[in-house]
């Protein structure tokens, strides 16, 4: 492979990225210089850009300074990477004798049109011209899209496949993997306790009030229920199966000890007071084979695609000349 990474530090000023919350949320006009070519084809910093900008978005509202930086870096490296690989399996694809019907595109855009804007031609027309995008340019990235899905599809996909005696083995090395958890079946009366002293009060009294009338041999759900239906409680109308580490710790340590058809004593946590009847149970076992081959072959398919997948760019990188442009992103 002809690789080289050249030292232009492009000086691109990416207020979009750093100061998009002082402009009132405006996005910042970025310098668009060269960010790599792939054997001669260019890939501008405005289309890592473009790509990135979902990312960029969600940096914003997460971090901020130095934090901020070195996460942007990053995702504008695996950015540029994706898209270098995009752009030599594009390339693999002129090189090849079949070539994708424009009617496929046009059928994929038709889908769009009808899932993304109810049929309604104009509606698509107006969203890319809000994005300054032409209808032509949208067209050919919906293309890519298409021929690099196709790609991907014959080289990779149509090439893997897990053997039973593979999804046996595996299961066989990983049984600890393939447990159904221990779980529990509850009703629940929750009386939230609120902020103050005087709420905590008021929360107290109704829960003893509620636990004395189900200890006098009133039906826990009928109590239950119209604590629900008075707005005290926010539970215990219905029972539901959960797994047991779901359960607040609290809880765990009441609920492991009880058995089926036993009701709790007042148990109290930081914010709210519960009563709880134990509906049912189920210990943790191991889940049979049978139950779980679709999930461990579906596993074993991804991580066989992925590698053959990375192995085949890998070859177009290895035969490539590909020039990277360091960009100064400060």
């Amino acid at each position: 492979m002809n690789h080289k990474r050249i030292g232009v530090f492009c000086h691109v000023v990416l207020l979009i990225f750093l100061f998009a919350a002082k402009s009132g949320g405006k996005d910042a006009f970025v310098l668009d210089g060269l960010a790599a070519r792939v054997n001669g084809s260019p890939i501008t910093i405005g289309e890592v850009m473009r790509y990135v900008e979902p990312i960029r978005r969600q940096l914003l509202r997460m971090y901020s300074g130095e934090e901020l930086n070195n996460r942007f870096k990053k995702a504008y490296q695996e950015a540029l990477d994706t898209l270098i690989d995009r752009r030599l399996i594009l390339n693999a694809y002129e090189e090849q004798k079949f070539k994708i019907p424009e009617w496929v595109v046009d059928r994929r855009i038709g889908e769009i049109i009808h899932e993304e804007f109810s049929d309604d031609r104009t509606a698509l027309i107006k969203a890319l011209a809000q994005e300054h995008i032409s209808y032509e340019d949208w067209r050919e990235e919906i293309r890519n899209q298409i021929i690099v899905s196709a790609m991907r599809q014959n080289f990779v996909a149509n090439t893997v496949g897990i053997s039973p005696s593979e999804v046996k083995d595996y299961y066989l090395a990983n049984k600890e993997k393939y447990v159904a958890p221990a779980q529990v079946c509850l009703r629940m009366i929750k009386l939230e306790k609120g902020s103050s002293q005087e709420k905590i009060a008021i929360a107290r009294k109704q829960i003893d009030d509620l636990y004395a009338k189900i200890k006098k041999g009133e039906d826990f759900v009928s109590v239950a229920r119209m604590a629900f239906e008075n707005g005290i409680s926010q539970g215990g109308t219905e029972n539901n199966w959960m797994d047991f580490s779901a359960l607040r710790s609290e809880l765990q340590d009441v609920v492991k000890s009880m058995q089926v058809g036993d009701i709790s004593r007042i148990i109290e946590t930081s914010d709210a007071f519960f009563v709880v009847k134990l509906e049912g149970r189920k210990e943790e076992e191991g889940r049979d084979i049978r139950s779980v081959y679709p999930e461990i072959e579906r596993e074993l398919w991804n991580k066989s695609a992925e590698t053959l997948y990375k192995t085949w760019v890998k070859g177009l990188r290895d035969k490539a000349h590909i020039e990277i442009f360091e960009v100064n992103l400060q």
